[in-house]
C-alpha cells in the first residue's frame, strides 16, 4: 500500500565513504545477480561534486543513431551545486562478488549542461561537455514509456558513493503520487538503496530505464538501512512530457523528430553515429583556378548538409549535388567553407577551412633607397619561370627580367622623386591569369606617431614624428607658435621649455615641419589633446600598482584645510585614454567615492592616462601596463 512519512530524499550528503563503506545488506554488480546487467552497468556512473561522491544516473538513449551523451539522474541532485563542475566516473565496480576491489576511476568525464528537469517526477537530464569516444566501452541506457507489463525491476547504484551495488525487485512496480511525486514504488528482495543512490535508473525485464530513484520512504526514522525495502522512483512515462516545456520534459531532446517510439534499447556508443564535429571534417582544394568540389568525409547515411561559403573578397558561385558543395570562379579572392550537419536529429557546426579563389594575391611594396632611390618589391608566388615585367607612371615595359626587386637606381624603372611616383609589374599568378599589381611612393610624408600628454613635473606634451636617414631638421608649433626647433624627432612642449606657453583651454593643434638633407621638405598639423586650467601638474590621486597588469587602485591622498584650488574632493568619473588620445573606458561612480579599483586587464601593452573627475576639477597621470 501507500507509504507515508517524512519526504526524505537519497541524494545530496555532506560526506560519503570509500569503496566498501556502504550498509553490509548491498550486493555487488558482478555478483550473479549482475550477471545479466553487463551493458547496463557501462551505462551508469557516480556523480562526483567538488570531490565528493553525491549521486548516481546513467547516460541514456536519444531516438535515432546518434551518441549525444544525455544523462538521466535526479532533480533533487542538482542541489548539489552547479553542474558545469560535476565529474562523472563510470566503470567503478569490484571486479568480484566478494570483495571490494580491481575497481577503476580512469573512466572519468568533466562538465555538463542542464538540459530539462520537473520536481513533479524528481527528474534532471544532462549532457556532458565530452562526447564519450566509441572505444570507452561505454553503453547508452535504453528506455520505455509502457506502463504494463512491468514484470521486475532492477536498479544499479553507488550507495554512499561506494563501488556500484544492484538492487532486484522481483515483483512489478506500484504506481502512486506522494507529496506531489510521481512515481513508481518498489519492493527490493536482493539488496538496499541509501544516500548516493539518488538519481540511479529502475529498469524493467527488458533492461529499459523506467524510472530514477527519488527516496526510501522509511528514511529518517530510525530504521537500519537493511530494513528498508520499499524504494521510490520518478516515473519515466511521466517525465516525457513533465511541465508541458523544453526545459521541463524529456521528450524534444531523447525524440527530437517526434517519431512517437515507446521504447529503446540499450546501444555501445561504438554502434552509434558520432556527433562529434571533428568526426566530420571538409574535404576540399585549398586554393582553385576555375572550381573546386568540397565534401564531409566520413558523412553518415541520412544525414544532411548545409553549407556555408563566407566571401571575404572575391566571388565565387556555388551549387550543391548529393552533399557535395561546388564552387566557381568569378572573381579572384578569398573566402571560407564550412558546414552544418544533421544526424539524427542533432545540428553540427562544422569548423571552416579557408579558401584561396583563384591565383596568389601579387602585391607590389615600395622602400626608398637614396634621396633620388626608391625600391620596389614584389609579394605574392607567381607561376613557375614567370617573368615580371616593370613599367612607371604609364611608360611601356622598361624591365622584363625573374627579379622580384626593381630599382630606380639602376635604370631598371623609369622613377623620379616627384611626390607620387607609380610601378607596375605585370606577371603570371598560380592560376596561370596575368595580373597586374602596382606601388607608389610618397617620399617624405611625415606623420605624427606619438602624441603623450603628460602631467608630472612640469605639465607637458610629448610629440614624436616617423623619421627616415635623410631628415635633418625640426620645428615644433602650437596654435602656430614656434615652441621648439633642433635636429631632435621627439619634442617637449611645455609652457616652461623655451618658449610661452602657447596651448589654450580647449582644442590645441600642433605642427611639425620637417627639413630634409634632400631638399623636400614637409609639414603636418594634427589636433591634439584639449586642456583647461583646472587640470594640475600634482593632484592629490595617486595610482598603484603602476605598472600594472589586472587592475589598478585609484585612491584620492587626503588634502589640508588649506586645500589648494583645483584638487580633487571624490571620484565621480574616471576615464582611461590612450596616448593617442582615444577614450578606451568611462566609469561613474556614486558621490563621496575616495579609492576604487579598476580593471584594466584588456588593455594592451603600452602607456595610458587615467583621467579622474570630481564634477569641478580633473586629474591626469600616467599608467604602463605590462603582460
Amino acid at each position: 500500500g501507500l507509504l507515508t512519512g517524512v519526504v526524505e530524499a537519497d541524494g545530496v550528503q555532506a560526506d560519503f565513504g570509500n569503496p566498501g563503506t556502504s550498509a553490509p545488506c548491498h550486493i555487488n554488480a558482478n555478483c550473479p545477480a549482475g550477471n545479466a546487467w553487463g551493458n547496463e552497468k557501462n551505462a551508469v556512473a557516480m556523480i562526483v561534486v567538488n570531490g565528493t561522491e553525491q549521486c548516481t544516473g546513467a547516460l541514456i538513449m536519444s531516438v535515432g543513431c546518434s551518441n549525444t551523451p544525455y544523462f538521466l539522474t535526479a532533480n533533487h541532485c542538482l542541489g548539489a551545486g552547479n553542474v558545469p563542475n560535476w565529474v562523472f566516473q563510470f566503470q567503478t565496480l569490484s571486479s568480484d562478488c566478494a570483495t571490494n576491489t580491481g575497481w577503476r576511476e580512469d573512466v572519468q568525464f568533466n562538465g555538463c549542461v542542464l538540459r530539462a528537469n520537473n520536481a513533479s517526477t524528481d527528474f534532471a537530464l544532462l549532457e556532458l561537455n565530452t562526447i564519450p569516444p566509441a572505444n570507452s566501452d561505454l553503453f547508452y541506457a535504453g528506455w520505455s514509456r509502457q506502463t504494463t507489463g512491468i514484470a521486475t525491476t532492477t536498479v544499479l547504484h553507488h550507495p554512499l558513493g561506494d563501488l556500484m551495488k544492484i538492487s532486484v525487485d522481483n515483483q512489478g512496480p506500484f504506481a502512486l503520487n506522494t507529496f506531489g511525486v510521481d512515481a513508481w514504488q518498489i519492493n527490493q528482495d536482493l539488496g538496499r538503496l541509501e544516500p548516493g543512490s539518488s538519481g540511479a535508473p529502475y529498469f524493467n525485464q527488458n533492461h529499459q530505464i523506467i524510472g530514477q530513484h527519488w527516496r526510501r520512504p522509511a528514511a529518517g526514522t530510525g530504521v537500519p538501512v537493511c530494513d528498508i525495502t520499499i524504494a521510490e522512483g520518478g516515473r519515466f512515462d511521466r517525465s516525457w512530457t513533465g511541465g508541458g516545456t523544453n526545459a521541463t520534459r524529456l521528450s524534444n531532446w531523447l525524440d527530437p523528430n517526434n517519431t512517437g517510439v515507446l521504447t529503446t534499447n540499450t546501444t555501445s556508443i561504438s554502434n552509434l553515429i558520432s556527433v562529434r564535429a571533428e568526426d566530420y571534417p571538409i574535404s576540399g582544394p585549398p586554393q582553385f583556378c576555375t572550381s573546386g568540389e568540397y565534401r564531409i568525409l566520413n558523412l553518415p547515411v541520412g544525414a544532411t548538409v548545409r553549407w556555408i561559403v563566407t566571401p571575404i573578397s572575391g566571388l565565387p558561385s556555388q551549387s550543391v549535388v548529393n552533399n557535395i558543395l561546388t564552387l566557381t570562379r568569378i572573381s579572384d579572392g578569398n573566402a571560407t567553407v564550412s558546414a552544418k550537419i544533421n544526424i539524427c536529429g542533432s545540428d553540427i557546426l562544422i569548423p571552416p577551412i579557408a579558401v584561396k579563389i583563384g591565383g596568389e594575391v601579387i602585391t607590389v611594396t615600395s622602400t626608398q633607397t637614396s634621396c633620388e632611390g626608391v625600391q620596389y618589391n614584389v609579394i605574392g608566388t607567381v607561376a613557375p619561370g614567370a617573368n615580371y615585367n616593370w613599367s612607371s607612371n604609364g611608360n611601356s615595359i622598361l624591365y622584363n627580367g625573374t627579379s622580384t626587386t626593381a630599382t630606380t637606381s639602376v635604370g631598371q624603372i623609369d622613377a623620379t622623386i616627384s611626390g607620387n611616383d607609380i610601378a607596375i609589374v605585370n606577371t603570371i599568378n598560380t592560376c596561370g591569369q596575368s595580373v597586374n599589381a602596382g606601388g607608389h611612393y610618397n617620399p617624405y610624408q611625415r606623420e605624427i606617431i606619438g602624441i603623450y600628454p603628460e602631467y608630472t613635473n612640469g605639465d607637458h606634451v610629448s610629440v614624436s614624428v616617423n623619421t627616415t636617414v635623410y631628415d635633418t631638421y625640426y620645428r615644433w608649433y602650437i596654435n602656430n607658435t614656434l615652441v621648439k626647433e633642433g635636429s631632435s624627432a621627439t619634442s617637449y612642449c611645455t609652457c616652461n621649455y623655451e618658449t610661452p606657453d602657447a596651448r589654450v583651454c580647449g582644442e590645441n593643434t600642433i605642427r611639425v615641419e620637417v627639413e630634409t638633407s634632400c631638399s623636400i621638405n614637409a609639414s603636418y598639423e594634427v589636433g591634439f589633446f584639449k586642456i583647461c586650467n583646472n587640470y594640475k601638474s600634482e593632484p592629490n590621486v595617486e595610482i598603484f600598482p603602476n605598472p600594472a597588469r589586472d587592475q589598478i587602485t585609484v585612491r584620492l591622498k587626503p588634502i589640508s584645510s588649506k586645500q589648494v584650488t583645483g584638487n580633487l574632493k571624490e571620484i565621480r568619473e574616471l576615464k582611461i585614454i590612450d596616448k593617442l588620445g582615444r577614450v578606451k573606458k568611462v566609469i561613474k561612480y556614486p558621490a563621496k567615492m575616495k579609492t576604487i579599483i579598476v580593471d584594466v586587464s584588456s588593455l594592451q601593452l603600452d602607456i595610458y592616462y587615467i583621467e579622474v573627475f570630481d564634477g569641478t576639477n580633473y586629474a591626469r597621470l600616467p599608467l604602463s601596463i605590462l603582460k
